[in-house]
C-alpha cells in the first residue's frame, strides 16, 4: 500500500505539545502512561488502581499524580490519542488516494494495520470509554462521529460514482468501522496471522461489504 507505519507507542508523543519540561519527565510520562494502557486494556479502567500503575511504571505509589491530574485524565489522553491517530490515517489516506475507490482501500488497510498494531490502545479508547468523565466523553464523541461521517462520506461518493453499490450507507459505515474495531481485541502479534494478513482480509472483506469484488 505504500503507507508510512508509525512507531508503536505513539501515544506518548502527545506529551510533546508543552508538557514535557525534560527529558527526564518526559521519560516518567512515558513509562506511567504505558503502563496505564496495559492495565486498563487488561483489567479495565475501573479495576486499575494508581498505585498499580506507578509500580508497572517502576515509580513510587503517588507518582501517577506528580505528572497528571487525575487517572481520568489518563484515560481521556489515551481514548483522544488513539483517535488523532485514526484521523491522520484518514488524512493520510485522502491525500493520495485517485478516487474513492482508492481512499476507501487505503483506508481499510491502514486501519486494520492501526488496531493490530496498538490492540492495547485500541481496546482502551474503545472499549473503556463508558469509564470517561461526561465532560471528556462529549469531546470523543465529537471526534468519533467525525471519523464515521468521513468513512460514510467515502461510501457514499463512491456510490455516487456508481463504483459502489450498498443499500444503506449508514448502515454499511457501522459494520465496516465495527469489524475494524474488533481487530484489537482478537489479534494476536505471536499468532500464526502477520498484521498485513490480518489488514489485507480486512480490506477484502470490506470491498465486499460495498459492492466490490
Amino acid at each position: 500500500m505504500g503507507m508510512r507505519r508509525r512507531t508503536k507507542g505513539t501515544v506518548m508523543g502527545a506529551s510533546s505539545k508543552g508538557l514535557v519540561v525534560n527529558e527526564t519527565q518526559a521519560d516518567a510520562r512515558t513509562r506511567l502512561l504505558q503502563a496505564s494502557i496495559e492495565y486498563f486494556a487488561g483489567k479495565g479502567y475501573h479495576s486499575t488502581t494508581t498505585r498499580e500503575i506507578a509500580i508497572a511504571a517502576n515509580m513510587s505509589s503517588a507518582a501517577l499524580y506528580v505528572h497528571y491530574k487525575s487517572k481520568a485524565d489518563v484515560l481521556f489522553l489515551i481514548c483522544m490519542t488513539g483517535l488523532d491517530e485514526l484521523v491522520c490515517i484518514m488524512d493520510e489516506a485522502a491525500d493520495r488516494s485517485s478516487g474513492p475507490l482508492d481512499e476507501f482501500r487505503r483506508v481499510a488497510y491502514s486501519f486494520a494495520i492501526w488496531h493490530a498494531e496498538h490492540s492495547a490502545m485500541a481496546r482502551v479508547a474503545n472499549y473503556q470509554i463508558h469509564a470517561l468523565r461526561p465532560d471528556h466523553w462529549t469531546v470523543v464523541r465529537g471526534v468519533r462521529h467525525s471519523i464515521e461521517a468521513r468513512v460514510r462520506g467515502i461510501i457514499e461518493a463512491g456510490m455516487g460514482d456508481g463504483v459502489f453499490h450498498v443499500r444503506d450507507s449508514h448502515m454499511t459505515t457501522l459494520s465496516v468501522i465495527s469489524m475494524g474495531i474488533d481487530i484489537a481485541r482478537w489479534y494476536q502479534a505471536d499468532g500464526s496471522w502477520t498484521v498485513d494478513d490480518v489488514a489485507d482480509h480486512y480490506r477484502r472483506m470490506c470491498l465486499c461489504m460495498v459492492g466490490v469484488v
